[in-house]
């Protein structure tokens, strides 16, 4: 109600008129018959709404009511004290402080300060989070009870109890008795006039003014008889004071004027007064209830058929303008505007179920009921529809609407019947209305179209009715129907959403952006946007072709719409089954924009006038609007009236959020100390709220923790928020509440905390291990690319020993190949030594010794000695694995040398070796046994390649020459048949030959020796056919000059990598 009470310009703008026992009268008797006609009681002004033990209230006694600056509302009660925020009561007791539960009064003061008086426990002061109670060290009489207490504008307290008056300030109490010239007797109501003055009610002794420290009696006419029970100063300056005997007075001007019976008043005691927000004077009379002035006079309030709070104690007017009643053992209660007035037949009936509802040409409403028949409202009074032709019908009415010629349709099971005023009624029963169940209505100029729940499209036209669309036509039972032209209908079924045009259908579900097939109403604007009302999916919109939905989660209070209608004001109305919302049509372009994150719907229910909240559905028309622009909502409860022209931009500000509590690991920490969460595993739980005394459920909430949240949260109904495991550190949490329309408070509730770390969550410790861990990860990375390098050191360990293996069996098996060669080559010098040797013996056996002879044989037999161990030598290198040092040869005697050693297997072979040796070649820096490796690998690969050729042909030659300027090519070539191009790179791979028993290296380490020597290796075809070998040697950045020393074999990587 809080919402709403600004929005309205009289109190009787919004009516409902509840269908329990409807009567009324036809204006064509001869055809509608009617039962006799029972006048309806006026609603009352007020919507009252009650609160007990049963609803959180600590006991049902009320004494005090008090609303704090903040908003809330306190409660005394004989059994606590409860602070109220409109929807929850959070309730106090001896456990946080006070020393007794019988609270009588309740104030405030200027400093924020909340003071609660008791019976039996002193005052007690509200102080971080606890109640801090004072007694006879503070001053305070022990064995009084407070029975009233008056703020003053320093900061001070006033309190009357049951020993005198006592006044707080700065700490301390002090008694105000006779030498003030105030009694030491029972005080039982104080109040500030606008001048500082202290009206003081003195039970059995008078009323008193405080003035400048001195107290004087008032004396007649006035309160002098000793029984005024309540005080209270009006805006106006004037004071009033409630007495017993049915006396009222008050005081203006310096004169008091009397009110009592001839006022209006009962003969009674005035227990509480309170001034409204228009500056009437409210009153609890005991036994008899509530009053309100009005100008000199004053009437009895009532609600809820004739209530009118017997027994009210306590009346206070919040600042919203509710009035709030503390009843004895009846709770609090709640009066508050009516937003939504509701008709009912006394006791006679209960609300019944409202289908539809037409407006007929006379003004009356014709309302279709569920189960009970058709009536007519009409100045006042229900009609209920008794024509016998009724009788023979079902009573189930399901939709109603207007035709174009002011006449009334109303239609359900299995019927359809038109009023006319001053015609007979047209009744259709038989086919095909007959067997149908007729859900839904549209107007088509004179046409009329009709929906059932076997899903056939009838029509009616020219006094006939006829089937546009048989059943089953529309996958589901027709709901609602919508008009876009003539002929062209939107059809709204438990199936989905249907156009239909001249028999052909086109139909959306959830495939094309619907969130649900069941569509329960449908409403069309005049600029072609369908509003889609579903069951379970919210609301829908269709707008240039784009399907928009909008639910709960987008702000809505109920996912379920069966009603959709709009005003001329730029508001869209949906009835619900929590009651009725109106959103600015413009909020759902900005939520679908993007601009705003939810829709803020204004709420009517309960707290606003509905009997029931619930609207009625699945069927339309449902939601009317009246010629005069009043739109009617048919609900459980009755049918609903609404001015939209009446109602206005709500003012009320956005109530401010507050904790309400902080626990951590299920203990609650008291407000203002200091949170801070121990390491290790934790629960958070943060309790919040917001006053909003009109209606509370409609609030919402947001929250977020600084320092965690990127971006504000949304609360949840249950006004709490917990978190488990949060990271050490600092952090704020706040929370804010927002009004009906989205407007934040500008100020949010937070606190701060401090979640602590284990030690090794620390900033040191992180330090000192992010050091450790630095240092622990260098010494990982060095010890693993130190052990990488010992892996690729064996590794290449491994390849150099397999290369060296490699080219040791090569020259094997080349020495293999040139076996006989060598045999030959050393049987000439052994043959030699022995031809020597047996010449020297002969000489030597000589009677007469020739010595010149005999040292001419053993000089020939030392130099064949000689020859065959260069022979053996030279095999011996070749055969021998390990390393040998790179040293200054020359090219052309190694080639003589490679020469000779083959030169056998040359003879055999019957090739002719010819040589083109440049002279005064530069030396160049080899090993020589490599060397004379790939040189004796070419020449025996060129003879092989004219293995095939005539003898003749069997030419090798073998070239030297310079190639720039530090370089050398030796070249072999042959008269074979040459290389084919797609073998000429092929040759140097790997395991290929082109022998039928190679092993297919030879050149393959031949080229690596001749890299090894920074050199390159390559053939071609000659220019006279045959294969060239070429081969290149530097002269000035030798291998010597680098110090390399290569393995025989070895690749020139793997010695890079050894040096």
């Amino acid at each position: 109600m809080r919402r709403l009470v600004s929005l309205l310009k009289d109190t009787a703008l919004l009516h409902v008129y509840a269908a329990a026992a409807l009567v009324g009268e036809s204006s064509h008797a001869q055809e509608v018959a009617s039962s006799p006609p029972a006048t309806v009681q006026a609603p009352s002004e007020w919507v009252s709404r009650n609160w007990q033990t049963d609803d959180g209230l600590p006991q049902n006694t009320i004494n005090a009511l008090w609303q704090t600056r903040d908003g809330f509302l306190w409660v005394g009660t004989n059994g606590g004290l409860a602070r109220f925020d409109g929807l929850h009561f959070r309730n106090f007791g001896l456990q946080d402080g006070l020393r007794a539960v019988l609270i009588t009064s309740i104030a405030e003061t200027t400093d924020g300060g909340l003071w609660v008086g008791t019976s039996g426990g002193g005052v007690s002061r509200w102080e971080k989070g606890r109640f801090v109670t004072y007694g006879k060290g503070e001053g305070f009489p022990e064995t009084s009870d407070v029975l009233c207490m008056a703020p003053d504008k320093d900061g001070s307290l006033w309190l009357g109890t049951t020993q005198g008056l006592v006044h707080w300030s700065e700490g301390k109490f002090v008694r105000i008795g006779d030498a003030y010239g105030l009694p030491e007797k029972q005080v039982r109501a104080l109040t500030l006039d606008s001048e500082g003055g202290l009206w003081v009610s003195v039970i059995g002794d008078g009323v008193y003014l405080g003035k400048g420290g001195k107290f004087t009696r008032e004396s007649a006419p006035g309160p002098v008889t000793g029984d005024c029970y309540s005080l209270m100063t009006h805006r106006d300056g004037s004071v009033w004071a409630g007495a017993g005997n049915g006396k009222l007075w008050k005081r203006k001007g310096g004169r008091w004027q009397e009110f009592g019976p001839a006022s209006g008043l009962p003969w009674s005691s005035f227990a509480s007064l309170a001034e409204g927000v228009d500056g009437s004077v409210w009153i609890t009379v005991d036994d008899e209830g509530l009053y309100r002035s009005e100008g000199e006079r004053f009437v009895k309030v009532t609600w809820n058929q004739g209530s009118s709070g017997g027994g009210s104690r306590r009346v206070i007017v919040d600042r919203t303008g509710c009035i709030w009643l503390g009843v004895a053992s009846g709770g609090l209660t709640r009066l508050s505007h009516r937003v939504l007035h509701y008709w009912s037949a006394g006791d006679e009936g209960k609300p019944m179920s409202v289908s539809t509802i037409a407006e007929g040409a006379d003004g009356a409403w014709w309302v279709g009921m569920g189960n009970t028949g058709l009536h007519r409202f009409e100045n006042g009074k229900f009609t209920e529809v008794t024509a016998p032709y009724l009788k023979r019908i079902s009573p189930k009415f399901y939709c109603g609407a207007i035709g174009a010629d002011g006449s009334v349709w109303m239609a359900g099971e299995q019927f359809l019947h038109r009023f006319v005023s001053g015609q007979p009624v047209q009744t259709f029963m038989e086919p095909p209305i007959r067997g149908e169940a007729i859900r839904a209505m549209c107007v088509d100029g004179d046409t009329l179209w009709l929906g059932t729940y076997y899903s056939t499209l009838l029509k009616y036209a020219d006094g006939k009715v006829e089937t546009a669309a048989p059943a089953g036509s529309f996958s589901g039972g027709i709901t609602s129907l919508a008009l876009e032209a003539p002929g062209v209908l939107w059809i709204g079924s438990s199936g989905g959403l249907h156009r239909w045009e001249k028999g052909e259908t086109r139909v959306w579900g959830t495939k094309d952006g619907l969130l649900t097939q069941s569509v329960r109403s449908l409403y069309r604007q005049p600029d072609g946007t369908l509003w889609i009302g579903t069951l379970g999916g919210g609301l829908a919109r269709m707008k240039d072709g784009r399907i928009s939905n909008y639910t709960t989660r987008e702000g809505l209070i109920d996912d379920i719409i069966s009603q959709v209608i709009a005003d001329d004001a730029g508001n869209l109305w949906l009835g619900c089954n929590h009651g009725i919302m109106r959103i600015e049509l413009s909020a759902f372009d900005a939520v679908s924009r993007g601009e705003i994150r939810e829709l803020h719907p204004i709420i009517f229910g309960k707290n606003e006038g509905m009997l029931k909240a619930q609207c009625t559905g699945g069927h339309s028309p449902t939601v009317m609007r009246t010629r005069n622009g009043r739109l009617l909502f048919p609900t459980t409860g009755g049918v609903v009236e609404i001015d939209p022209q009446q109602l206005q931009g709500s003012t009320m500000d956005a109530p401010e959020a507050d904790i309400e509590s902080i626990s951590v690991n299920g203990r609650e920490m008291a407000p203002g100390v200091r949170v801070v969460i121990p390491p290790g595993p934790h629960h958070l739980e943060v309790k919040y709220t917001a006053p909003a005394l009109g209606g509370g459920e409609w609030v919402r909430f947001r929250h977020r923790i600084e320092g965690l949240d990127k971006d504000w949260v949304a609360g949840s109904s249950r006004r709490r928020v917990s978190y488990d495991g949060l990271p050490p550190g600092r952090y704020v949490f706040r929370v804010a509440a927002s009004d009906d329309r989205g407007n934040w408070s500008e100020q949010d509730a937070k606190f701060a905390f401090l979640v602590r770390p284990f030690f090794w969550q620390t900033l040191w410790f992180r330090g000192v291990a992010m050091f450790v861990l630095v240092g622990a990860a260098g010494f990982a990375v060095w010890w693993q690319t130190h052990s990488r390098h010992r892996r690729q050191l064996a590794e290449l360990e491994r390849a150099r020993q397999q290369h060296a293996e490699l080219a040791h069996a090569s020259r094997v098996s080349l020495l293999g190949e040139l076996s006989a060669s060598l045999a030959h080559e050393l049987k000439q010098p052994l043959t030699s030594i022995l031809s020597n040797a047996q010449a020297a013996l002969r000489f030597l056996n000589h009677p007469e010794i020739d010595v010149e002879e005999v040292r001419s044989s053993l000089h020939d037999i030392a130099d064949a000695d000689r020859r065959a161990n260069e022979i053996i030598e030279r095999m011996r290198a070749m055969i021998k694995k390990g390393e040998s040092d790179m040293e200054l040869r020359d090219i052309n005697a190694d080639i003589h040398h490679a020469l000779l050693l083959i030169h056998s297997d040359l003879v055999v072979r019957n090739v002719d070796v010819s040589t083109t040796l440049s002279p005064e070649l530069p030396m160049v820096g080899a090993d020589h046994i490599q060397l004379q490796q790939v040189l004796i690998n070419l020449i025996i690969n060129g003879c092989d390649a004219m293995s095939d050729s005539p003898p003749d042909k069997r030419q090798l030659t073998v070239e030297t020459k310079r190639e720039g300027a530090d370089m050398i090519r030796v070249s072999v070539s042959d008269r074979g048949t040459g290389i084919t191009p797609e073998v000429l790179e092929q040759i140097f791979m790997p395991f290929y030959s082109t022998k039928k028993h190679g092993l297919g290296m030879g050149l393959s380490i031949c080229r690596a020796i001749i890299r090894a020597h920074g050199g390159q290796l390559w053939a071609e075809n000659g220019s006279e056919g045959g294969a060239v070998f070429h081969f290149t040697l530097h002269t000035n950045r030798s291998a010597i000059a680098k110090g390399h020393h290569l393995t025989h074999g070895e690749s020139p990587d793997a010695a890079k990598s050894r040096g």
